[in-house]
C-alpha cells in the first residue's frame, strides 16, 4: 500500500510536466491565454519590432501598447502580419528556479511520508 502511495507521489510530481510538452498553441491562442496589460515583445513578418503592452484581443489582432518618444502609441496589430509573439516577464524568479523549488517540495513531500511510515513501524514491506 505504501508503494502506492509514493508512485502516486512520484506520478503527481512528474504529471505537470508531461502536461506542459503537449501541442503547441497557434499565434492567436497564445496572445488570447496572456493577461491584458503584461509586457510583450512582437516580431511582425517584416522583421519590425515592438515592444508594450498588450491591449484588446479581437478575432483579428490585438491592440499593442507602447512609447515613442515620450508619448504612449496604441497600434492594432492583425494576427496574419505576426511572425512570433513572446511574452516578456517581470524580474523576479526565473522559470528555472521555480522548477527547481516545485521539484524540491515535491522530493520533501515523498521523503515526509516515508519517514512517517518508517516511524509507523510499516517500512515497505507491505
Amino acid at each position: 500500500m505504501l508503494r502506492q502511495v509514493a508512485l502516486f507521489c512520484i506520478w503527481l510530481m512528474i504529471w505537470p510536466l508531461q502536461a506542459s510538452q503537449s501541442t503547441k498553441p497557434n499565434l492567436k491562442e497564445q496572445v488570447v491565454l496572456m493577461n491584458s496589460g503584461s509586457v510583450i515583445e512582437v516580431v511582425l513578418k517584416n522583421k519590425e519590432k515592438l515592444r508594450g503592452r498588450i491591449g484588446t484581443v479581437t478575432d483579428t489582432g490585438f491592440d499593442v501598447q507602447y512609447v515613442v518618444k515620450d508619448r504612449a502609441t496604441t497600434r492594432t496589430v492583425p494576427f496574419d502580419e505576426v511572425k512570433k509573439v513572446k511574452q516578456q516577464h517581470d524580474e523576479g524568479m526565473g522559470l528555472g528556479t521555480k522548477i527547481a523549488i516545485g521539484v524540491l517540495a515535491g522530493l520533501g513531500v515523498v521523503l515526509l511520508i516515508s519517514l512517517i511510515a518508517v516511524a509507523a513501524g510499516g517500512g515497505f514491506d507491505s
